[in-house]
């Protein structure tokens, strides 16, 4: 990459939008964020080697997962860490209900189990970025891991993202070669 150029990541498990976007962004040639324009000169795809019943990612962005509080009136998010036994089960709903609503149908086979890196999370002071969104915090975990499950379930985090707020960027990963 030679100075003043950057790139950016985007994914979808939906093909045909993700067709759509990349023609528009190559006829508009620029796209501006947070009031900075940027020059397209280059699209590429990364084509993944296939996806199996086991894979290790390492986070490209935080990865959100959260349980709903009420408080009185008021409904808050406890954000959840590999060190809360809830961010388990919420991993695996949350793809579900991905699944669901991508597909428009149950998936039979939902086997998914995260095993974080824990050698990793232990050399960390912290593993929890505090993400400012428009005034609301939110806070996610950056670490290794390792999927085991349903290769269709794997797929569709490594393509959507993992976790929660994936249209806001979170939760994408990066296979990790073997």
């Amino acid at each position: 990459m030679e100075e003043g150029e950057g790139w950016w990541l985007v994914s979808s498990p939906v093909e045909r939008m993700m067709r759509k976007f990349l023609v528009s962004l190559l006829e508009i040639g620029k796209i501006v964020i947070n009031k900075q324009e940027f020059s397209i000169t280059r699209i590429s795809t990364i084509q993944d080697d296939g996806l199996g019943a086991k894979e290790k990612f390492v986070m490209l962005s935080p990865l959100v997962l959260s349980v709903g509080i009420k408080k009185g009136e008021k409904l808050y998010h406890r954000y959840l860490t590999p060190k809360d036994d809830e961010f388990y089960e919420r991993f695996r709903l949350n793809l579900l209900e991905k699944y669901e609503t991508v597909f428009r149908k149950k998936i039979s086979d939902e086997r998914v189990i995260i095993n974080p890196d824990w050698d990793y999370i232990n050399r960390k002071d912290k593993i929890t970025k505090l993400i400012d969104y428009k005034g609301i915090k939110i806070k996610g975990c950056v670490f290794p891991f390792e999927v085991i499950g349903n290769p269709e379930l794997i797929k569709l985090g490594y393509e959507a993202g993992f976790g929660e707020l994936n249209s806001l960027g979170f939760g994408m990963v990066e296979k990790i070669k073997s």
